[in-house]
């Protein structure tokens, strides 16, 4: 089973999962009682098709459950889902406003595939992360080489029965660094390059416990960056998580 949340000394960053099998109400894409505020009903609504709305709920539950449970610990106040709500910057990176009391002092990420809803967040000194979840599924080689470099190419033609995994493992971790630079697809993924663990063998597979990855950009290499990066299989998912912290903004 999934270990649905989360916090450890070692990571950089508190996670948690939530499933659509859990929630009746969104799998027809429909709200739970009290999770949204009045601003976030208005956009539920413009959202027309039951995917959508689906997907859009589970990230919006992943978040405000974490979120809760992050400000019980930092203020020992108990807030009401429907006092905070999710906003998006212009580039799309999402943040936390309570009403009355204004935005929330940390970031978020959110990410959802099919079921799953996935939110981090980090407390100082992490400035920026991002969070992923892919699926775990058969990719053609000419895919892959739109989007990956030379060593990653050669990672997976060597990954052998394990190479849906080391695929989606690669491409998650990039979308998680993009989150964390708050730049979304616009960027060229292949300026971005992940390297796993050891030789990305079968040591790195058990589920439910997040492993260390090496990824490298030009876009994280900057004076005061401390960049880490993780990974979780969680069949038939895999999770990355990419935070960036230090004292200068990203």
């Amino acid at each position: 089973m999934l270990m649905t949340r989360g916090s450890s000394p070692d990571l950089p960053f508190r996670w948690v999962v939530v499933q659509a099998q859990d929630w009746p109400e969104i799998v027809t894409g429909e709200a739970p009682r009290g999770l949204l505020s009045e601003a976030e009903q208005r956009a539920l609504a413009d959202l027309r098709f039951v995917r959508r709305r689906r997907k859009w709920l589970l990230g919006r539950l992943a978040a405000k459950s974490l979120l809760q449970e992050v400000e019980m610990g930092r203020t020992g106040r108990r807030l009401e889902a429907s006092s905070l709500a999710i906003f998006n910057e212009p580039d799309g990176a999402p943040y936390a406003v309570v009403s009355g009391d204004g935005r929330l002092p940390y970031p978020i990420s959110i990410s959802h595939r099919v079921d799953w809803g996935v939110a981090a967040t980090g407390m100082a000194p992490v400035r920026a992360l991002g969070i992923d979840v892919e699926t775990v599924e058969p990719r053609e080689i000419d895919w892959c080489e739109d989007y990956f470099v030379t060593r990653e190419m050669d990672a997976v033609r060597a990954s052998g029965r394990l190479r849906d995994r080391v695929v989606a493992t690669i491409w998650s971790a990039k979308e998680s660094v993009v989150k964390a630079l708050g730049v979304g697809l616009r960027m060229d993924l292949r300026e971005i390059e992940v390297r796993g663990p050891i030789d990305w063998s079968s040591s790195w597979t058990s589920a439910n416990d997040w492993v260390a990855l090496d990824v490298q950009s030009k876009y994280l290499a900057k004076s005061g960056n401390v960049v880490s990066a993780y990974a979780m299989q969680a069949d038939p998912y895999v999770l990355t998580a990419v935070v960036i912290s230090g004292p200068q903004a990203p």
